[in-house]
């Protein structure tokens, strides 16, 4: 499951209210519940590999009355959020291609280094591309793990002005979560 920028496989994220505070809950052989206060990151954590534990709900009021949430009662996070979120993380690791090709231009970085930290930004670009728009990545993926073991930054370019032409074209589209 994918939500909020996690990725786990068999994770429940829940949003809850809890005597009129809002956390949230990730649930997997266990629990853990997480919220703002203020400048504190309040996170309470506990196992319960066999599924048979009450939830600490007396732990957790006892730490929202010390520690109340300030999560906004208008955070609104739902399927519309997170397709969203996938979008924008997209758009960043594009942005961030650039980004590392002005520092090369800047001289703030080597070329080995800054080619090493686009193509895992398009790696990611291309995890996303495939998973939400059904395109496969693996001969992209080695493609551009080749033109980084040959330090060719130019194709790697050339790649990453494909991907962005691509996306201002597709960027738009509906994709299923």
């Amino acid at each position: 499951m994918s939500r909020l920028g996690l990725l786990s496989q068999g994770a429940i994220i829940k949003r809850l209210v809890v005597g009129g505070d809002r956390i949230f809950s990730i649930r997997m052989g266990g629990g853990s519940y997480m919220w703002v206060s203020n400048n504190v990151v309040v996170n309470i954590d506990y196992t319960d590999m066999q599924g048979g534990k009450p939830e600490p709900r007396e732990v957790i009021l006892a730490y929202l009355q010390k520690f109340p949430s300030t999560i906004p009662t208008t955070l609104i996070l739902d399927k519309a959020h997170d397709v969203q979120w996938i979008k924008d993380e997209m758009d960043r690791r594009l942005w961030l291609c650039d980004k590392w090709f002005v520092q090369v231009t800047l001289g703030k970085t080597d070329q080995k280094t800054a080619l090493q930290n686009i193509v895992k930004s398009l790696q990611v670009f291309l995890d996303y591309r495939e998973k939400y728009y059904g395109i496969k990545a693996a001969d992209d993926k080695n493609l551009i793990a080749g033109y980084l073991i040959n330090n060719d930054g130019t194709n790697i370019k050339a790649k990453l002005t494909e991907y962005k032409n691509w996306w201002v074209v597709n960027k738009d589209k509906a994709i299923s979560l």
